[in-house]
């Protein structure tokens, strides 16, 4: 895993330079055939409204590539097609941010990585852990947990963006953290008092560049954090209420671009058929599923604060089971990330053009 040299105006306004050119190349690429048409306008306005590749998008692409790409097929992984991997990696190389061998090798610039890690993921500090309040239905995740979901953010999110999570009693915020060293815009909003005061004294004594205040998520966000984030991250009851109000601040809180993420840990098999009306209700505004991945976090039963201890021992007494053996077992949820794919709902289009990309 590397982290970027260039954080801030200097590497954005290369990747803006890069962009400008890919534009231009993969429209030649996509629709050249079709420039010299009497309504040659008109096709390019259609293509830049369905297939035209966001500069958000863009740079999730330059981002991936450098920490998971060192050969074309891996580009063409991340890209989707073969057309895009060349166009990207031949933007990247014009601009002498990599450079690629006859093999089909890559090497990426030290503009973009060097060759020392804030910190491996797999040896990030465990904090110590506060104890959940029944209240505030605090249940923490693992702390493993927590450092895969920091790792995968990482990984994911270019770390320019500026990252929100909406409570953040499971520490993912002090994981990845302690991965990104300074890189990373971290903010954490919660209504815990002592967990935010635990956070910034963490973070202070560790060098971590982590803004943490009272966040309630009842209530609409102050006005200083709405349009602010690119990226919102949250583990919220799972209860329907409960889910909506996570959204609701996602809403307000995200800039409202292409390119932004939720990622949202819920388990499917509590939320059953209503699974579906999430779905569509982010869908509606402008979310896309991008990945769904089954049990990723864990969570130990014996430290659910509404667990009926007494209630559990019986039904464990039913199945011969003792009731101590509850210390080995865990319960888990699903991380849904979704990606806004459009700022607006699009009626039925009056013109369309039926085109689509190359392989």
């Amino acid at each position: 895993m590397q982290i970027p040299v260039l954080i801030g105006c200097g590497l954005i306004d290369i990747l803006n330079k890069c962009y400008e050119d890919f534009l231009k190349i993969d429209l030649e690429t996509e629709i050249g055939h079709l420039l010299k048409h009497k309504q040659a306008e008109k096709i390019v306005g259609i293509w830049n409204l369905w297939s035209r590749i966001s500069f958000p998008r863009f740079e999730t692409y330059v981002w991936q590539c450098v920490n998971r790409a060192n050969r074309l097929q891996e580009v063409i992984d991340i890209t989707g097609t073969v057309h895009t991997a060349i166009n990207l990696l031949y933007v990247l190389s014009h601009h002498g941010l990599c450079q690629v061998s006859q093999n089909g090798d890559i090497v990426f610039s030290k503009k973009l990585k060097n060759d020392e890690v804030a910190v491996d993921c797999a040896n990030a500090v465990i904090p110590e852990r506060i104890k959940n309040k029944r209240e505030h239905g605090q249940f923490q995740a693992t702390w493993s947990t927590s450092v895969k979901r920091a790792n995968m953010i990482f990984e994911q999110i270019p770390p320019w963006k500026h990252i929100f999570f909406c409570g953040d009693d499971d520490l993912t915020s002090l994981a990845l953290g302690q991965m990104s060293s300074s890189a990373c815009n971290i903010s954490v909003g919660d209504i815990d008092r002592d967990l935010i005061s635990f956070i910034k004294d963490y973070s202070g004594r560790h060098g971590l560049q982590i803004e943490a205040f009272e966040f309630d998520v009842k209530y609409e966000a102050p006005d200083q954090y709405k349009k602010k984030y690119d990226v919102f991250h949250c583990d919220p009851l799972d209860h329907g209420q409960g889910i909506d109000l996570w959204l609701q601040r996602a809403q307000e809180v995200l800039k409202g671009e292409p390119g932004d993420a939720i990622y949202l840990n819920i388990s499917a098999d509590r939320l059953g058929q209503r699974e579906h009306y999430l779905f569509k209700h982010l869908h509606e505004m402008g979310f896309d599923l991008e990945e769904k991945y089954k049990n990723f976090s864990s969570y130990q039963v014996a430290e659910e604060p509404f667990l009926n201890t007494e209630k559990l021992n019986e039904e464990m007494n039913k199945i011969n089971i003792g009731y101590d053996t509850i210390k080995d077992l865990y319960i888990h949820t699903d991380l849904y990330v979704f990606i806004r794919k459009s700022v607006r709902p699009i009626f039925l289009p009056q013109e369309f053009m039926e085109i689509r990309r190359k392989i």
